[in-house]
C-alpha cells in the first residue's frame, strides 16, 4: 500500500547525483524541479517514488532547502552528522539535551531567555541531562556506593542561548550544534611562494626510479635551501625559512599512491600490486510523533529459539532456563497504531536501534510469518521519537541514530508518565488482555500470583512469544474500537489520516542504512573488503584502494539486505 507522504517544500530528491526540489503534490503523485534546470520536471507517482527510495544511489532529505540549514552549509560547509568524530556527535547529542530541556521549560513559561531566568533552570536540566549520562554509564546495572560517573560541565547562560540560536536559526537541525573548533586555528600560509616551489622540487626527486628514502629526501631539500640562501644573501635578500624533516615528510604522504609507485617501480609493478578485482558483489499525522519504551514481559519464558527445544526430551526440557524477556515497543501518538516491536534478552542499544530501523519500514513480511491475516504496513519516517531514560535510549549511539534518520529524540524530565502515557498504557493492555490467556504469567504483583507456579508452566520459547504478540498486535488489537480514538480502531485512523494528511516521508534506503545499519571496520585490498565471506567492490572502492594511504574503512551494513 503505497499511500501518500508528507514532503516539506524543502525536499530535496538526489537521484544518481542529480539533485531535485519539491515542487508540488498532485492528486497522484509529486512534481519535482531539476535543481540546476528549473525547465526540467520530474513526475513521480506515489508507488514509484517508494520503489525509487529503495535504490542505492537515492537519497530524500526532507529538510535540505530549510532557510537555517541553507545558510549553514554556506557559512560553514556543514551538511551531514555522519563525518564527524564519535566524540563530536557525542557531544552534539548532549548540547542538543541541554536545548531540549531549556526548550520544555520555555513551553511551560516556566523559564525566558535572560540570564537571570537561564540560571534559575540550569540547576535543573543539568540533574535532567545528567541522569541520562549516568543511566548509559550504569548500564542497567546498580551502581555501587562511591562510583565515579564522568559528566560534561554545564553551559553560561550565555552559551546555552548562543546554542539556542544557532539551533533555531538552522531550522532546529542538529547540525546548528556542532561544535566550529574546525574553523579555529592559524590557517596562513607558514612557507612564501619561492619556498613552496623549492619544496615541490625537492619532492620530485622522490618520483624517480632511484627511490631514495623520505631522509634523503628531507636531506636534499635542505641543501638546495641553503644554498639558495647563500645566493639571497649576496643580493641583499632575506632568507628562505628552512622546512624540517618532518614537513618535508608530510608532503611526501600527500602524494598519490599508485602514481608514485608507477614513477618508483613501472606500471606493470605497480599494475600488480594494485590489482583491482570486480567479481564481488556490487553492489497529528501519521508518525509525527512516536513514543518508544521498553517492558519486562509480564511471562516467564524458555530462553531459548524454538527450534532448539525441538528434540529434547521431557526431562532435557525441565533443565531448560527460564526467566522473563523484555520488548522494545514503538506506537504511533496521532493512530495509536504499533509501528515496530522487538524482543530482547535485555535492554540494550543495538536492539533499540533495531527497533527505529523496523518503524521505518513495511513489517507486512513479519506479520505474514506469524500467520496473521492482516497487513503491518504502518511505518514512516521519524519526526519526534519520546523515549524515557533507559539505558538504551540516552546511549549517544541510539540519539545519534535517531538524528541522522531526520527526527529529534525527546526526553521529557522524570515524574511525569503522562508524557509517554501512551506507550505506557498499551503495556497494560497486553498485561490485562493478553496475558491472562498464556501459561507462565507472572501476574501484576506477588499478591495476585499467590502460589500460581508460573516457571514451571512456562511454554513459550523465545520465537513462540514473538508470534504471539505479532498476531495479537497485527489481528486483534489494530482492528479493535480504541477509547482514546473516539471508537475509531488504529487500523482505520492510520488510513483515514494517511489519506488525509500524508505520512511523514520514508526515508531513502540509503538513509536507513547510515542511521541504523551495524558499523564494522575492515580492510581494503584488490577484492574490495570481505564481510561475511562476501567480498564487496565499487568504484570509489578501487578508487581508495589505488590512491589512498588509508589500509582500512568503516563500513555501515544493514543486516535485513546484505546487497
Amino acid at each position: 500500500m503505497n499511500l501518500p507522504l508528507r514532503l516539506s517544500s524543502f525536499a530535496l530528491l538526489k537521484v544518481n547525483a542529480r539533485k531535485y526540489a519539491f515542487n508540488q503534490r498532485t492528486e497522484n503523485g509529486y512534481i519535482f524541479e531539476d535543481v540546476e534546470d528549473r525547465e526540467r520536471e520530474l513526475f513521480l507517482t506515489f508507488g514509484e517514488l517508494h520503489d525509487l527510495l529503495q535504490r542505492s544511489d537515492v537519497t530524500l532529505d526532507p529538510f535540505y532547502f530549510k532557510p537555517g540549514r541553507r545558510d549553514l552549509r554556506a557559512s560553514t560547509g556543514i551538511d551531514a552528522l555522519e563525518s564527524y568524530s564519535d566524540e563530536t556527535k557525542s557531544k552534539v547529542v548532549w548540547r542538543l539535551a541541554w536545548v531540549n530541556g531549556f526548550l520544555q521549560y520555555e513551553r511551560d513559561n516556566e523559564a525566558k531567555r535572560t540570564d537571570a531566568s537561564i540560571e534559575r533552570v540550569i540547576p535543573a536540566i543539568e540533574a535532567h541531562v545528567n541522569a541520562q549520562e549516568r543511566a548509559a554509564q550504569s548500564n542497567w546495572k546498580q551502581p555501587r556506593a562511591g562510583k565515579k560517573n564522568n559528566y560534561r560541565a554545564p553551559p553560561s547562560s550565555r552559551t546555552l542561548r548562543t546554542w539556542l540560536k544557532r539551533y533555531e536559526d538552522a531550522g532546529c537541525s542538529p547540525l546548528g550544534l556542532i561544535p566550529r573548533t574546525h574553523l579555529s586555528g592559524n590557517r596562513t600560509a607558514r612557507f612564501c611562494l619561492e619556498a613552496s616551489k623549492l619544496i615541490g622540487k625537492s619532492v620530485e626527486a622522490y618520483l624517480t626510479r632511484q627511490r631514495l628514502s623520505k631522509r634523503n629526501v628531507a636531506d636534499l631539500c635542505r641543501d638546495l635551501f641553503k644554498k639558495v640562501n647563500r645566493s639571497r644573501a649576496a643580493e641583499g635578500k632575506p632568507k628562505l625559512t628552512v622546512p624540517s624533516k618532518r614537513k618535508v615528510e608530510r608532503e611526501l604522504s600527500k602524494l598519490d599512491p599508485y602514481f608514485t609507485c608507477v614513477q618508483r617501480h613501472g606500471v606493470d609493478y605497480a599494475n600488480r600490486n594494485f590489482a583491482i578485482y570486480e567479481e564481488g558483489v556490487t553492489a497529528g499525522y501519521p508518525m509525527e510523533r512516536i513514543e518508544i519504551d521498553e517492558w519486562c514481559v509480564d511471562l516467564v519464558s524458555l530462553l531459548a529459539a524454538r527450534g532448539a527445544l525441538d528434540q529434547l526430551t521431557a526431562e532435557e526440557l525441565a533443565k531448560v532456563k527460564r526467566g522473563r524477556r523484555w520488548l522494545y515497543l514503538a506506537i504511533d501518538c496521532a493512530t495509536r497504531c504499533v509501528v515496530g516491536m522487538r524482543l530482547a534478552a535485555k535492554p540494550n542499544r543495538e536492539d533499540a536501534i533495531a527497533l527505529l530501523s523496523d518503524v521505518t519500514r513495511d513489517k507486512t513480511d513479519i506479520a505474514r510469518a506469524a500467520g496473521c491475516a492482516s497487513d503491518w504496513h504502518h511505518h514512516g519516517g521519524l519526526s519526534s521519537v519520546v523515549t524515557d531514560l533507559g539505558v538504551a535510549f540516552v546511549d549517544d549511539t541510539f540519539r545519534f541514530a535517531v538524528c541522522e534518520a531526520f527526527g529529534i529524540v525527546e526526553t521529557p524530565r522524570g515524574g511525569l508518565p503522562h508524557l509517554r502515557g501512551r506507550v505506557e498504557r498499551i503495556f497494560g493492555a497486553f498485561g490485562a488482555l493478553l496475558m491472562p490467556y498464556l501459561s507462565g504469567r507472572t501476574f501484576f504483583n506477588p499478591q495476585q500470583r499467590g502460589d500460581y507456579p508460573s516457571e514451571e508452566m512456562a511454554i513459550f520459547s523465545d520465537d513462540a512469544l514473538m508470534e504471539v504478540l505479532v498476531r495479537y498486535v497485527v489481528d486483534i488489537y489494530h482492528n479493535l474500537p480504541h477509547r482514546g480514538l473516539n471508537g475509531e480502531t488504529p487500523n482505520n485512523c492510520w488510513k483515514r489520516l494517511s489519506k488525509a494528511r500524508g505520512v511523514v516521508t520514508h526515508l531513502a534506503e540509503t538513509t536507513r542504512r547510515i542511521a541504523f545499519g551495524v558499523k564494522y571496520r575492515r580492510r581494503v585490498t584488490g577484492r574490495g573488503v570481505r564481510l561475511f565471506g562476501i567480498d564487496y567492490s565499487c568504484a570509489e572502492l578501487r578508487r581508495f584502494f589505488l590512491h589512498d594511504h588509508r589500509t582500512h574503512v568503516d563500513l555501515k551494513v544493514h543486516l535485513n539486505d546484505l546487497g
